[in-house]
């Protein structure tokens, strides 16, 4: 047995070994053990979750693995491992207490709330949704009971066409993972009537809890404030708090989760003393002096805008508004709000007035909330109600500041509630725990005089009553009350994790909350009316000793822990703040004790020592090199594998620095990269050349980082090493490959050199040609022996002042590739100008360059743009169409000037996808979109329009980002660019086609050619190629004028692409010289005889021309061999027609 288990349980190996084991399971999964034990013994692997019972008496969770083994005698034995599970169970217990306090959650809610979880098909889609929890207004709502509403599917709930496609959206919430809000969704009820409903969905795990509230009465008056609410309800939706609270000394003794998407910082990060450093240092002042203010004054600090340093380095702005949770400045507790107010400062310079409206927007939306405190006779009998907390809708409500309101009582403010029974209801919500629920309750409201509307919810919190209003009489303002009604709910709900428990002053328990269930097991009636020392650990006891002493000496709280017993017998460690309440004579009338199960911090640090042991048993027993220095880098411990890695013994390197065994060469750059990381607090990974004992040195990958001593607290550095030296040679080989093949291969197909550099004072002067390849002889105009070993500059002096040769020895110095396009220089050969894109690549201290000439490229992008900025000096004239879509590309809106443009009013588009309305060969344009934060580059595609035609748009859009920085939507604009593609295509058609003849010309041709020379023709045929030449047209020209000779050839074309089939090519390659493909061929007699009667009918006079200007056409022809490139197949046609051309007017065909 390993000594591990010692750490994990209390049980030294000595203890255990020899004996059974079987007693030391829980009485209750003892069975499942013994049966897990006899499956090994079996032959059988085996696995279970099970409780053992530690030394000290109480039970941890364990998974336990069992695997048989054969002893050499046959005997069958068993081997296995055991892991501490306790938290992952503790997690399930949470899961358990978070369902409880989700029911009464939802008991307490005004509006209509259902938990759904999501059915999912064959192919993994969410298909429906199953009711797991409702509130009693949501089985209102669906005109049924809570019990008959759980189980049933969302799709047979729901039954029109616009339910139906809500089902659709709550699938795509419920992966999308946030908070969603939806206002004014229209449903059609099954007798025909339109109604609007304001919805809330956030993801609860892999469920959905989703609330609702009618607004059909309100819709009227939305659509007319439409354009400003969508501004202010997306900054609402998207809203979000981090809440820290701070106890008397002022550590954070919680955060709430948000803490980690916005602030990039684990909720533990942040336990303890609030550090400077994460605030601003010209912020951190206005914190503390707002905390300051809220211990001294006590009421709540009015919002301070602060910067927080986030996680990543980088400040994020906060709006800091603080309250203490009770009145006593030294022992309160506080709860912090931080807001998220980034883009309201960066937005500021510009909307300062927009932005303050929606600020009070914001502040209006809370309901009113106030907690009333029971107020008793001398009989015990409550007789009134005081306020002792109110937010500031309610003391808005009122007419008064908070200090005014609270310390009142409810009958002095609105005596009314005597007369109309209202406090006889708070009275038995107080007396039988359950919650006041009225709606539409009519109430003669003293402070406004008249009679009013309320639907009004009061709930029992401990002796005090929480309660809430709603003025029902205008439905919109209660609808921005809501919000921050539920955020009252969630404060709540967010407090009631731990246990109260009030005790009288003899100890016996008088109270206990509903999460005592699920921390120890106990129902709270089953310990009012006992003592708390019954529960308490008998080595424990001197702590509720000390407890009783220090409160009845007059302290105010007393802070401590120890061990509680759970009902299943198990002890569980707990954390206790208890507070005493005292008569006006000063003795103790109750005590007040706040639970906390701290199990797993006791545990981890339990595991934190087994850790260190498992530790040193895997670093001794490894194949790598494991060592903890010291931060100079001095050897405190190395494993025993040193000696079988590197020669040297555990002896020899204690007490030496590691540095001493590096190699001379990497020892400089080694000891500063590892000073470098090690300050950041990062870990390193370093491949270095390590001393072994022979001498030699071995190359090996240094990986580490810095930790925590858990015995000394010393800050440590934690290493491993690995033999990476086949690795590292065999990186080495590929290294040398790949810069081979870079230099032969990189851009043989334009000019191409490679170049040496010549150092003069420290720096690259000029260049060596080292070699240079065919292409570039050629465009610079010297032989290969002329250009090697000669300077650069001397033979492209242009470089200097176009500036490449700088960025060349930049691109040499940097190693970096260099891509230069559309670079000026001026040519020495011609004296003109010159554009060319340049690649360079640095390779061995080498520079490996090519270029390829773009001036003509260049000449016709002039052109184009040119003719592009005509054609948006028209278009910026046109009235854009903006729009917005949501994350699925589905239009959210859509201005007017879609109908114009496509002939659809904007309504008809919005609630469709976009993608609906492109050309299907355009949409590849938009893949990635969906994933793209800010803006995108220009789109361009085809929308259909009404009558099923396509017009070219161009899409100019931006991807919208939600409070966590994922994808949202686009929001942007598309403009007709129909004129501009008309240009363009007609630009490429002038680059392409001839303009006398309007046949193809002669680059197009050469293209068109070496691409069906690529492709084998069909099988049993070739493919022909014929070279005309126009017989006696410099006769016709010097005679009769170019006019004349020009018709002459544009007939010639004419007839000639009229006579041909529609898979033939004809195209015009110089003056008088015509080029004609012609596939499909079965041999070169077919091909001349084709060819031949071509020639019989371009020979005609011209129509209505003189009969002596006839066209008389020489033709070479000759068939494509396999492996023949167009330049060759060409020249053999050309000597064709030459041969032609010796009589005139006849066909020659070459084999």
């Amino acid at each position: 047995m390993s000594p591990s288990i010692e750490a994990l349980t209390g049980w030294t190996p000595a203890d255990l070994t020899g004996s059974s084991t079987a007693h030391l399971w829980h009485p209750d999964d003892r069975p499942t053990a013994i049966s897990q034990r006899d499956a090994t013994y079996a032959g059988e692997p085996s696995r279970g979750t099970l409780r053992l019972q530690c030394k000290g008496g109480d039970y941890i969770w364990v998974d336990v693995a069992l695997k048989p083994y054969v002893e050499p005698d046959g005997r069958v034995g068993a081997v296995g491992s055991l892991r501490d599970v306790s938290a992952l169970m503790a997690s399930k217990a949470q899961a358990e207490r978070q369902s409880l306090l989700l029911q009464r959650v939802f008991d307490s809610m005004l509006e209509p709330h259902v938990l759904l979880t999501p059915v999912l098909g064959s192919g993994g889609e969410v298909i429906d949704f199953t009711v797991t929890a409702a509130n009693a207004i949501a089985a209102q709502a669906f005109e049924t009971s809570q019990e008959a509403l759980l189980g049933r599917g969302l799709s047979s709930l729901l039954g029109t066409p616009t339910d139906t496609e809500l089902t659709a959206r709550l699938a795509r919430w419920l992966t999308a993972g946030e908070p969603v809000a939806v206002d004014d969704w229209r449903s059609v009820s099954r007798t025909g009537v339109d109604r609007f409903f304001d919805i809330r969905a956030s993801a609860a795990g892999s469920d959905l809890l989703v609330g609702w509230r009618e607004v059909t009465d309100r819709h009227e008056a939305a659509a007319r404030l439409k354009a400003s609410e969508d501004a202010y309800r997306s900054l609402a939706e998207n809203a979000a708090d981090v809440i820290l609270r701070l106890d008397s000394h002022d550590d954070v003794v919680w955060a709430s989760p948000s803490t980690h998407r916005l602030l990039g910082y684990l909720p533990e990060d942040l336990r303890g003393p609030i550090p400077p450093n994460l605030f601003h240092p010209d912020d951190w002042g206005t914190f503390a002096a707002a905390v300051s203010t809220l211990r001294t004054a006590g009421s709540p600090v009015a919002s301070r805008d602060v910067r927080l340093r986030h996680r990543h380095g980088s400040y994020v702005w906060r709006s800091v508004s603080a309250r203490r949770t009770d009145d006593d400045p030294l022992t309160s507790e506080i709860v912090l709000a931080l807001s998220n107010i980034d883009a309201k400062k960066q937005a500021e310079l510009t909307i300062d007035r927009e932005q303050a409206r929606r600020v009070a927007a914001l502040e209006s939306m809370f309901d009113p909330y106030v907690l009333l405190q029971a107020i008793t006779d001398a009989h015990g009998d409550i007789i009134d109600f005081r306020y002792i907390d109110a937010n500031a809708a309610a003391c808005t409500y009122m007419g008064m500041t908070t200090g005014e309101l609270v310390g009142r009582t409810v009958i002095e403010l609105l005596p009314a509630h005597g007369q109309t029974g209202l406090l006889s209801l708070y009275i038995e919500t107080l007396r039988t725990g359950r919650p006041l629920a009225l709606n539409d309750y009519e109430y003669p409201h003293e402070v406004l005089s008249e009679a009013r509307r309320f639907d009004i919810r009061a709930v029992k919190v401990g002796d005090c009553l929480s309660f809430t209003w709603r003025d029902v009489t205008e439905r919109n303002r209660a609808a921005q009350q809501l919000i921050k009604s539920e955020a009252q709910y969630r404060l709540l709900a967010e407090h009631i994790g731990d246990v109260i428990v009030k005790a009288g002053p003899t100890g016996v328990v008088e109270y206990v909350s509903p999460s005592l269930t699920s921390i120890l097991g106990w129902r709270p009636d089953e310990l009012i009316g006992t003592r708390l020392r019954e529960l308490m650990h008998r080595d424990d006891a001197d702590m509720g000793a000390a407890a009783v002493a220090a409160l009845r000496a007059g302290k105010a709280s007393f802070t401590g822990r120890g061990r509680l017993q759970h009902k299943d017998g198990s002890w569980r460690w707990i954390g206790t703040v208890t507070r005493v309440i005292r008569d006006e004579h000063g003795d103790i009338t109750a005590t007040i004790s706040t639970w906390r199960d701290i199990q797993a911090e006791v545990e981890a640090g339990q595991r934190l020592a087994a850790s260190e042991r498992r530790f040193r048993l895997l670093a001794e027993h490894s194949l790598d090199i494991v060592a903890t220095l010291t931060l100079d880098g001095r050897i405190e411990w190395i494993s025993p594998s040193v000696e079988h890695v590197l020669g040297w013994s555990p002896e020899q390197m204690l007490g030496r620095t590691n540095s001493d065994f590096v190699h001379p060469l990497d020892r400089e750059w080694f000891i500063a990269d590892v000073r470098r990381v090690a300050q950041s607090g990062a870990a390193w990974r370093l491949t270095v050349r390590v001393l072994q004992s022979a001498g030699s040195y071995l190359w090996m990958e240094s990986m580490g980082q810095i930790t925590t001593d858990p015995d000394t607290g010393q800050a440590i550095r934690v290493v491993r090493l690995r033999d990476v030296e086949a690795a590292h040679r065999a990186n080495e080989q590929l290294q040398r490959q790949q810069e081979r093949l870079a230099e032969t291969v990189n851009g043989v197909a334009d000019p191409l050199m490679l170049l040496e550099p010549v150092w003069e004072n420290g720096a690259v002067a000029d260049f060596v040609v080292e070699e240079v390849n065919a292409a570039a002889c050629r465009y610079l105009r010297h032989d290969h022996d002329e250009l090697v070993g000669d300077r650069l500059l001397k033979h492209v002096p242009g470089l200097k002042k176009a500036g490449l040769f700088d960025q060349y020895v930049q691109a040499l110095s940097s190693q970096e590739p260099l891509t230069i396009d559309d670079a000026r220089v001026h040519s020495e050969h011609d004296g003109a100008d010159r554009w060319f894109d340049n690649r360079a690549t640095s390779s061995g201290g080498r520079l490996v360059v090519t270029w390829r000439d773009v001036t003509q490229r260049h000449v016709v992008a002039q052109a184009l743009d040119e003719a592009l900025a005509r054609t948006r000096l028209l278009a910026e004239n046109a009235t854009d169409v903006v729009f917005r879509t949501d994350m699925a590309g589905v239009l959210e809106f859509c201005s007017d000037g879609a109908e114009g443009l496509l002939d659809r009013a904007p309504g008809e588009l919005i609630g469709t996808a976009l993608m609906d309305w492109v050309h299907p060969e355009d949409r590849a344009g938009f893949e990635g979109l969906s994933e793209h934060v800010g803006r995108i580059p220009a789109v361009r595609a085809r929308l259909r329009r009404r009558d099923g035609s396509y017009v070219w748009v161009e899409f100019t859009t931006r991807g919208l980002a939600d409070p966590s920085g994922g994808f949202a939507g686009l929001v942007g604009g598309w403009r007709d660019v129909s004129a501009e593609v008309a240009i363009q295509r007609t630009l490429q058609d002038q680059a392409r086609i001839d303009n006398l003849t309007c046949l193809i010309n002669r680059g197009e041709v050469f293209r068109r050619l070496e691409t069906i020379l690529s492709h084998p023709p069909r099988t049993g045929t070739r493919v022909a190629v014929a070279f005309a030449d126009l017989d006696h047209l410099k006769d016709i020209n010097d005679s009769r004028g170019h006019a004349a000779g020009d018709e002459l050839i544009r007939v010639t074309a004419d007839r000639l692409r009229t006579a041909v089939r529609n898979e033939d090519v004809v195209a015009r390659i110089g003056g008088d010289e015509l080029l004609i493909i012609l596939p499909g061929v079965h041999s070169l007699a077919e091909a001349v005889t084709v060819v031949d009667t071509l020639r019989k009918i371009v020979g005609r006079p011209v129509d209505g021309g003189d009969p002596s200007v006839r066209s008389t056409v020489s033709f070479g022809v000759t068939l494509a061999r396999p492996g023949d490139t167009s330049d060759e197949v060409i020249a053999r046609a050309d000597r064709g027609m030459y041969e032609a051309k010796s009589t005139g007017d006849r066909v020659v065909g070459v084999p």
